[in-house]
């Protein structure tokens, strides 16, 4: 059907991917029984235009479970904006700063902003720029800080999801965040261990902040 529709090798491209992508959330959705954050093709990055129609496309197909992920680009700004002016939920991604997330906060107001904290780890470590160690976290720290004090201060409504966690002890480091993208094996871990665990990075948020978060 495709191939006698007329469409171009690229648009042809994006209506594959655009059902490829519908196929994986709408099992997600129903084997887990959960929202799935489903992704716009690659090629929509630098269109703003692309991204709001094959967003609002996506979420159509089940807007009771689906949310869209659109790319952190200027164009994905811009396509997030004009998704969540139609109450369209967004998952903007990929985030590693506050600063860049404070500006898709304050511009777009997307349901959710993202800090990778295992992938900025991993880059520093592997780039010899240091060990690594809680670069991430306290990346994804501050960055709740300031979505945190922009939903009290009623400026947006995103929250955050810390993503690329790795390991137990992040679990509890990154306890007042609002939302984690954690693996199994992590999570069992931490069911095992949360007791031993400290709450939190020492020096970097008092410990009444974690309370007061998760109260």
């Amino acid at each position: 059907m495709l191939v006698k529709s007329g469409l171009s090798d690229s648009e042809m491209v994006s209506e594959i991917s655009f059902l490829l992508n519908a196929c994986h959330g709408l099992r997600l959705a129903a084997m887990f029984n959960v929202n799935a954050s489903v992704e716009l093709h690659t090629d929509m990055a630098h269109d703003p235009d692309k991204t709001f129609e094959y967003g609002k496309r996506l979420f159509e197909i089940n807007p009771a479970k689906f949310i869209i992920k659109v790319p952190m680009t200027p164009a994905g700004l811009i396509g997030a904006k004009k998704l969540r002016a139609v109450n369209i939920p967004v998952n903007f991604t990929l985030g590693f700063s506050a600063r860049q997330n404070y500006l898709a906060a304050r511009f777009a107001n997307p349901s959710f902003v993202n800090v990778f904290l295992g992938r900025l780890n991993a880059f520093v470590s592997e780039n010899s720029i240091g060990s690594g160690k809680n670069v991430g976290e306290k990346a994804t720290l501050s960055t709740q800080m300031i979505i945190s004090k922009l939903r009290s201060t009623r400026k947006a409504s995103s929250k955050l999801i810390a993503a690329s966690m790795r390991d137990a002890g992040q679990v509890a480091a990154l306890v007042s965040v609002d939302v984690f993208i954690i693996p199994i094996s992590a999570a069992l871990e931490y069911l095992k261990k949360s007791h031993e665990l400290p709450l939190g990075i020492k020096g970097k948020i008092p410990e009444a902040e974690y309370k007061k978060e998760i109260t």
